[in-house]
């Protein structure tokens, strides 16, 4: 669709500057540009569509400082809810910390089986693999938890498959993983 647009629009500009035009071939040329820049405006809006608003009141900046760097400010530790779209960003604390499977008859953790972890805003992280900074975390530590990418084609309810990057704001340890061992459509 856009190199169609941008030929109307190379189209135009020609016949407008490349050679003598005069009457009817200027009406046309001009309407060929001015299509063609309409064409690519929608283009543009239906690719990129504009992020929804949402309001980062509780995201807001206090006045302390990290011991070890006096101009870095720590985000307020307010609870916001999940990130509703990739890049925004919230601030949590941990709830649970755990790992990928627990033992069905005792309820006991398994060790080397993964990590887990739950957040006060509702949010959770697994991982086959065993997180260090998640192993590093303490539940209560404050955490920046954004969303990295939402998965796409998913079946009708099934929203499973976020990735989200956590940042332990005690530890400065960061870390990625999804909401589900799964992705949407998965087992």
């Amino acid at each position: 669709m856009w190199i169609i647009i941008f030929l109307l629009i190379i189209v135009g500009v020609w016949l407008a500057f490349g050679r003598k035009a005069a009457g009817k071939t200027i009406l046309i040329t001009f309407t060929l540009a001015f299509v063609g820049f309409v064409g690519l405006i929608v283009w543009v809006m239906t690719t990129y569509p504009s992020k929804p608003y949402v309001p980062l009141t509780n995201n807001t900046v206090s006045q302390n400082t990290t011991a070890g760097n006096p101009s870095q400010t720590i985000p307020s530790t307010a609870e916001s809810a999940l990130p509703l779209y990739v890049g925004q960003c919230s601030m949590t604390t941990i709830s649970q910390i755990g790992t990928r499977l627990t033992d069905g008859t005792t309820g006991n953790p398994i060790p080397g089986s993964g990590s887990a972890i739950w957040y006060a805003n509702g949010g959770y992280q697994v991982s086959y693999d065993t997180i260090q900074g998640i192993t590093d975390s303490q539940v209560g530590d404050a955490i920046k938890l954004c969303l990295v990418s939402i998965p796409t084609n998913c079946p009708p309810g099934d929203n499973r498959g976020k990735v989200y990057d956590a940042t332990n704001l005690r530890t400065g340890e960061t870390w990625e993983a999804s909401d589900s061992e799964h992705g949407c459509g998965g087992a």
